[in-house]
């Protein structure tokens, strides 16, 4: 904001002749409005578009280096192309890819792959990632120590076999609503990685959730 100055101040001579067009007008069809972004339809992002952002400064994910902890939980409209071609950061710990609807194994094995350094991953309400995404991931991730599965009802008690041969460290693990996991399967699990402290598997082995409505 700037003090009005004389040549900015309205004539008030012009003011009492005539009439004069007000921004209500581009209502009217006097004038376009102009367009909103957040109004126009999203439309998939290409490989050529991302090579225009790694060249472009600015606020962009591919820009960041050092990125240690990411939070993308319900960014419903992310898909396998966005995060097998944008998350590549070997120093990330920290992410959550928590209630996105549209990823797939091939994103798991992807984050798996590129940010070996994980420590913390969260993918509850994920309900296409399943054994074959777990298989293909848990063999890069040795230092993982915080895994959330809730409601991955894809996954049954092959996933969790993978995870002992492969995620020694495991401290956390949430597989709370996984209908498809045995509860003996878990408490084997429990019984063979040496540091777990906490394991969430409320209504396990497709346990009846209405029994407490």
């Amino acid at each position: 904001m700037v003090e009005p100055t004389k040549e900015s101040e309205p004539n008030k001579e012009m003011e009492s002749k005539g009439s004069s067009f007000t921004r209500t007008f581009g209502n009217m069809g006097f004038f376009r409005p102009p367009s909103v972004p957040y109004q126009e339809k999203p439309r998939m992002v290409t490989d050529e578009d991302l090579g225009v952002f790694r060249e472009q400064e600015g606020a962009s994910l591919l820009a960041l280096r050092s990125l240690q902890d990411l939070d993308l939980s319900a960014c419903s409209k992310l898909t396998d192309s966005s995060i097998t071609q944008v998350l590549r950061y070997p120093d990330l710990q920290r992410l959550s890819l928590s209630m996105l609807p549209e990823i797939s194994d091939d994103s798991l094995a992807s984050v798996a792959y590129h940010c070996h350094s994980l420590t913390s991953l969260e993918l509850s309400h994920c309900p296409h990632i399943s054994d074959q995404g777990i298989a293909r991931a848990a063999p890069y991730l040795a230092r993982l120590q915080h895994l959330y599965l809730s409601c991955c009802n894809a996954l049954t008690d092959r996933s969790l076999s993978m995870l002992v041969q492969h995620c020694k460290r495991l401290r956390t693990l949430d597989i709370s609503m996984c209908k498809h996991i045995s509860l003996t399967t878990v408490e084997l699990l429990q019984s063979q990685l040496p540091f777990i402290e906490n394991v969430h598997c409320r209504f396990v082995a497709g346990a009846d959730l209405t029994l407490l409505l």
